[in-house]
Order: structure tokens, then C-alpha cells, then sequence
């Protein structure tokens, strides 16, 4: 999955950390989840966020990934932010005792953000690679044995993102 995180970095946690004043588009829906948003990502780059991530290996049922405050962000922030989702993701699957809760529940936030941003909030590129990593997490989780509990909640979320994509 190399050439993955090359095209990973290539397409998702470019540029400068958005500015905390663009972090959320405050037009008065999401306004609870917004204001939780712009707490936890105000001032962290995407490498924070990964280190964030990496300190929940081991947590109980319901870590705080943080995904939901990151499914109200602006699209330029979301698509910044993704980078260490996807590394954490990769990351996690490879492991003898993987995040499971984390993969079902990135693929439900990525699900809910493209249906919200709607179609063409990723390139065509970036849905090349989402493609890539969604079908590759498929196979992995169906071939490892610590998936086992999740593994139909994976594969749903899975499906329903790869529709929209």
C-alpha cells in the first residue's frame, strides 16, 4: 500500500492548516457539532490529529476520533484533515489487533460527508484513491480474524461510501 500513502499525500493534508476562522462554515445548521469542531481542530495540523489517533490505540468501545466534528468542516478542511485518517487507517489495518471500531466508523463519516458535500466533493483523482483504499480495507478485513466482530458493519459502510464515489 505504498504507492497508497504517496497518493494519499499527494492529494489530502496539503497546503497550510486551515486558518481557525475556516474551519467551519457557520451558516446555522450543525451549530453544537461545529462549535465541538472548531475546539478540537482550532490550531492542530493534520499531524496532531494523527498523534490524537494514535493515542487511542487500546480504547475502549467509543474512542474519540473526532469524526463527526470533522464531517461539519469545510470542505478545504476536511480534505486537510483526511490525511490522517487515511495514514491512521492504513496503519491500523496492518495491525495483528486492528482498530476496527475506527475503520467502520471512518467509513460512515466519509459516507456522510461526500452525501452532504455531494458528489463532487472529491476530484476524480481523490476518488481514484478513496476507491483504492476502500476496496483494499475491504480485502483485509475479510481475510483477518480481528475484524471478525465489525467485519459486516465495515463492509456496509464500505458499500454505501463506495455508491457515492
Amino acid at each position: 500500500m505504498s504507492a497508497a500513502r504517496t497518493d494519499i499525500a499527494k492529494y489530502f493534508g496539503r497546503g497550510a492548516r486551515p486558518s481557525d476562522k475556516l474551519l467551519v462554515n457557520w451558516d446555522g445548521f450543525d451549530q453544537l457539532e461545529k462549535e465541538d469542531a472548531v475546539d478540537f481542530y482550532a490550531g492542530k495540523t493534520w499531524v496532531d490529529l494523527y498523534r490524537h489517533l494514535r493515542s487511542l490505540k487500546g480504547a475502549l468501545f467509543g474512542a474519540d476520533y473526532r469524526l463527526e466534528e470533522w464531517a461539519v468542516l469545510t470542505p478545504g478542511a476536511q480534505k486537510y484533515y483526511l490525511l490522517a485518517f487515511l495514514e491512521y487507517l492504513l496503519e491500523s489495518i496492518e495491525e495483528a489487533n486492528p482498530d476496527a471500531q475506527f475503520v467502520s466508523d471512518l467509513f460512515f463519516w466519509l459516507n456522510e460527508a461526500t452525501r452532504i458535500q455531494g458528489v463532487a466533493f472529491f476530484n476524480l483523482e481523490e476518488k481514484k484513491v478513496l476507491r483504492r483504499i476502500a476496496i483494499y480495507t475491504r480485502e483485509v478485513v475479510n481475510k483477518n480474524a480481528g475484524f471478525e466482530e465489525w467485519q459486516d458493519d465495515i463492509a456496509e459502510n464500505i458499500n454505501r461510501f463506495l455508491r457515492f464515489i
